[in-house]
């Protein structure tokens, strides 16, 4: 079993791929609610956008449920889409991968929905964050133990509260 998102399964060569399926988190305490980790994607003009108009134009057909339902088409229900589901209900959830359909099942169902730890981090905070990361996956000759991993976090924490981005 491995906990990872679906964007990581993209390299895998197809047998290993072929062997995975999507399931939900195994619940640990069930009075407490389901809750799921996504990315919505989507598109932004910026203010001072040459072609404001057309862009505005441009943003509000690829948030339709006919772009998005062409999109989902172009990429067919091929088993390598595991990871784009478009956002209106109504559009035919048969066009999605069963991976893709199976993940959507997962999310509409779950009581909380929220984008993962990383974009609720404090800009101070990620650095320390990344370091503790790295340590603890790519450098196994140096391993970290829990006091240096609650060192160097605490260490973010403080330069977050000191930038003004998080409260005591």
């Amino acid at each position: 079993m491995a906990l990872a998102p679906h964007y990581s399964l993209a390299d895998l060569p197809p047998i290993f791929a072929n062997e995975l399926d999507f399931f939900q988190f195994p619940k640990i305490d069930d009075t407490q609610p389901s809750g799921e980790v996504s990315i919505v994607f989507g598109y932004v003009v910026p203010a001072d956008a040459l072609n404001r108009i057309e862009a505005n134009a441009f943003v509000g057909y690829m948030g339709s449920v006919e772009a998005q339902e062409l999109q989902l088409k172009q990429i067919g229900n091929d088993e390598s889409n595991i990871g784009y589901v478009p956002v209106h209900r109504d559009i035919d959830r048969e066009l999605l991968s069963a991976a893709a359909y199976k993940g959507d099942q997962i999310v509409t169902e779950a009581d909380e929905v929220g984008p993962p730890m990383y974009f609720f981090l404090p800009d101070s905070m990620r650095a320390s964050f990344n370091q503790v990361l790295r340590r603890l996956f790519l450098v196994t000759s140096d391993p970290l133990d829990v006091v240096e991993i609650q060192i160097l976090l605490e260490e973010g924490r403080q330069r977050a509260i000191q930038n003004g981005e998080l409260s005591q």
